[in-house]
């Protein structure tokens, strides 16, 4: 009979554990901007000590105006994954922008007397571009699923698609004392009937007092520790501190990025390094050979004509180039012409490159100034020798 009792005892005991473990909640703050203050890796973690504390109320706390869509976008997929193992609230002052993404899957959505909700105003431009998908098409998709989301806890779809899709309208009246949710007024509405008026162009925002009239958000001025009574949840009592381990996480992150993004530094500067060389050896390259090639280093072949019979020197020297003289001339020219002008092109990718090296910080290989004067130089002397391709020494006019 002993051992019956106690066990009755014990059993009894880890009941009332249970209940009480069914009471705990952890509040997320989810304050700042996704993908800074708010990041994926922080609530994954907390959701994560949270299911094996036994806690099965989240509360997200949020006053947010969105941020990073990536982040957003792993957010809908983590807070998808783990549905089934919490009640999610959300305990709203601002919730804008992608930071909707904690609304959308609340099973209860508690505003504070100034608080804003909706409003997402995605940049579709690089999944466009990746994917080929227009963007009219990309919104619909995310707006269709969100309503779907809000559908399932009983909130109008109309209403969520709006906030997320510019061109989705809704309409909102009361129709024998329930609030009604369409793309279109029903016909003869009365105007005192009438909530709400979205046709579209702009992506929907709520006040405090429209999403409570609307039925979409319960008016609340306390914290998180009072939810419990207005739930009607016994045994309410915080556990955990997510609030810390957003923070580290969200720390630990950009430590990453600082990472990425010093180590992209340093691979920038020496790209940028290696090209400045190439291209000053090209330069000096084009140069050289430009040089070499000189119409006025050349050798030619001038006409001789002849003095009269009495001339024992069997004629004398015109100065005139022979023609084949002259074509050599021009050949030298042509290709002189063309190792300046692709010198001068790589002066232009140098001035580019100087400005960018510039701006990372670099020391300069030319001084400043000095890629200007080269390019008019070059200029100069391309323009002499061009006036100069069909030069013919003394007849040259």
């Amino acid at each position: 009979m002993k051992t019956t009792a106690m066990t009755a005892v014990l059993a009894l005991s880890l009941m009332r554990s249970v209940l009480a473990q069914d009471g705990s909640y952890l509040e997320l703050p989810l304050k700042g901007k996704l993908g800074e203050e708010i990041t994926a890796s922080g609530v994954e973690k907390a959701l994560k000590s949270a299911k094996a504390a036994g806690i099965r109320n989240i509360v997200f706390s949020v006053d947010s105006s969105g941020g990073d869509q990536m982040v957003c976008k792993d957010l809908v997929n983590l807070l998808g994954a783990a549905d089934k193992d919490f009640k999610f609230y959300a305990l709203v002052t601002e919730a804008t922008g992608t930071a909707v993404v904690f609304i959308v899957r609340a099973d209860k959505i508690f505003v504070r007397p100034d608080a804003k909700l909706g409003g997402v105003k995605l940049n579709t431009a690089k999944i466009e571009q990746d994917t080929g998908v227009g963007a009219d098409v990309i919104l619909s998709n995310i707006a269709l699923n969100a309503g779907v989301q809000a559908k399932m806890r009983g909130r109008s779809a109309e209403l969520i698609q709006a906030m997320i899709d510019p061109m989705e309208p809704v309409f909102a009246w009361k129709d024998a004392g329930k609030v009604e949710f369409g793309r279109s007024l029903p016909k003869g509405t009365a105007k005192e009937n009438i909530l709400l008026e979205h046709k579209g162009g702009k992506v929907l925002t709520l006040t405090a007092a429209e999403a409570v009239a609307l039925g979409f958000a319960e008016k609340y001025e306390g914290g998180a520790d009072g939810l419990g009574k207005v739930l009607g949840v016994d045994g309410w009592a915080a556990k955990g501190n997510a609030g810390a381990t957003m923070t580290e996480a969200a720390a630990d992150e950009k430590k990453v990025q600082e990472g990425q993004k010093n180590d992209r530094q340093k691979f920038l500067i020496d790209q940028n390094r290696k090209r400045r060389e190439a291209t000053k050896t090209g330069i000096e390259r084009c140069l050289d050979v430009a040089h070499s090639w000189n119409p006025k280093l050349g050798t030619y072949s001038t006409q001789k004509e002849w003095g009269g019979y009495w001339d024992s020197n069997g004629g004398y020297d015109t100065g005139r180039l022979t023609p084949e003289a002259r074509r050599k001339w021009q050949d030298r020219t042509s290709i002189t012409v063309d190792y300046l002008s692709k010198a001068q092109g790589g002066v232009v990718e140098m001035k580019r490159l100087e400005k960018e090296a510039k701006g990372m910080g670099q020391e300069l290989t030319y001084p400043e100034g000095k890629l200007d004067t080269i390019y008019e130089d070059l200029s100069l002397t391309i323009t002499m020798l061009e006036r100069e391709r069909d030069k013919r020494f003394a007849d040259d006019k």
